[in-house]
């Protein structure tokens, strides 16, 4: 029994990390303590959140490592406010729900915390590649990256005046000095209408500076052998002309596309990130999840169930669906599968229309009052 309690203990602290050390309006500091500041979103597999070391505590160790954190930022959105001892801090870990990855200090953002104050050491972003809620200039700067750190001190100021953060206003707020300057918030506008927005990185021997020290783009590498491996830092060729930006765009994802503008972001040995507009049937399977970025307009639309294929029960009206033919079925040809197979009117326009689709009611309908009409609102691209 006690061998039992004691690996339920281990799982527990392999699942969560050993202190969050999270402060709220309610809490109070002490004199040598500092409140951190910050927001994180998480992309790209189980990553559930991050770890912060102090400075000259290592996080390597596997297992035993979140023992020796100050504190952990879990994956959800919103504040983060962290009670911790004034001094020097870095993230030094990625955890998820059984394994966890250390950050090598040299590699790991790292910030100040002073005593008595609310220190913002930026907004954290875990994953490398990016998500549909964040906007075209963010997903530049992220994409690729396992971590970043970026300076939203505007935005986070903002975020400070709704109500629910009124009780940070006791504490003298600071901008950690290690942090650049702000970096712009916010999706680039289209000139025509239809395009929808993305962002894409080419790795470092996809481009090169020309002689007037724009980016050139390779259109394709020289395919490798199969099974071959390069060794690592072995340059890839490129398999014809390097073009210019502009030109590969347009050859890449059709005439309509445009550029906005292209950044190396870590310089001409690093990758080579694109803002581009581009017409949403263009969109290779690798971006078909960059986000919708065309206006948008709410149309009413109707979806119908033919008579004898819905029902009104002691639980309101539900439609008789089989998911093997993913429709709706008859109900006295089938009454026992319908009987198991019976979802409600919301349920069955979210499996035949999508996720996007609101419910705004049911009535019947037609000559005789025995089909059943739903009607929703979708959000589709301006004409």
């Amino acid at each position: 029994m006690k061998r039992i309690a004691w690996i339920a203990v281990l799982a527990a602290c392999v699942a969560q990390p050993a202190w969050s050390g999270t402060f709220d309006k309610n809490d109070a500091l002490k004199p040598d303590e500092g409140i951190l500041l910050t927001t994180i979103a998480c992309s790209g597999g189980p990553v559930a959140g991050v770890q912060v070391f102090e400075e000259g505590t290592s996080s390597s160790g596997g297992f035993f490592a979140s023992f020796k954190a100050a504190g952990s930022i879990g994956c959800r959105e919103g504040i983060w406010t962290l009670r911790l001892k004034a001094g020097r801090y870095y993230v030094g870990q990625l955890y998820g729900v059984s394994d966890s990855l250390p950050v090598p200090p040299e590699k790991a953002p790292h910030f100040n915390v002073e005593a008595g104050k609310l220190n913002y050491v930026g907004d954290l972003y875990v994953g490398g590649q990016g998500g549909v809620s964040l906007d075209q200039e963010t997903q530049m700067r992220v994409l690729g990256r396992m971590l970043t750190v970026l300076n939203h001190e505007p935005q986070m100021r903002e975020q400070l005046q709704q109500p629910e953060h009124a009780w940070m206003g006791r504490y003298a707020f600071v901008v950690d000095k290690d942090l650049p300057p702000p970096v712009p918030v916010g999706t680039m506008t289209s000139a025509e209408a239809g395009l929808t927005n993305v962002t894409v990185q080419l790795g470092k021997w996809r481009w090169k500076r020309g002689d007037d020290g724009q980016p050139m783009v390779c259109r394709r590498l020289v395919p490798l052998p199969k099974g071959f491996k390069p060794e690592p830092g072995e340059p890839l060729r490129c398999d014809g002309d390097f073009v210019p930006v502009a030109q590969f765009v347009a050859e890449e994802y059709g005439a309509e596309a445009m550029l906005h503008r292209s950044e190396a972001f870590d310089g001409d040995e690093g990758a080579l990130t694109l803002a581009v507009s581009v017409k949403r049937g263009a969109l290779p399977p690798s971006l078909s999840w960059m986000p919708d970025t065309r206006p948008k307009e709410t149309v009413r639309r109707q979806l119908d169930v033919p008579a004898g294929r819905w029902s009104t029960g002691r639980r309101g009206v539900g439609v008789c669906y089989s998911a093997e033919t993913s429709d709706a079925i008859d109900i006295t040809s089938t009454p026992k599968e319908c009987g198991e197979s019976l979802i409600s009117t919301r349920e069955y326009l979210r499996v035949k229309v999508g996720p996007h689709a609101r419910f705004v009611s049911s009535a019947t309908s037609g000559p005789d009052g025995k089909a059943l009409r739903i009607d929703y609102d979708i959000d589709v691209p301006k004409q």
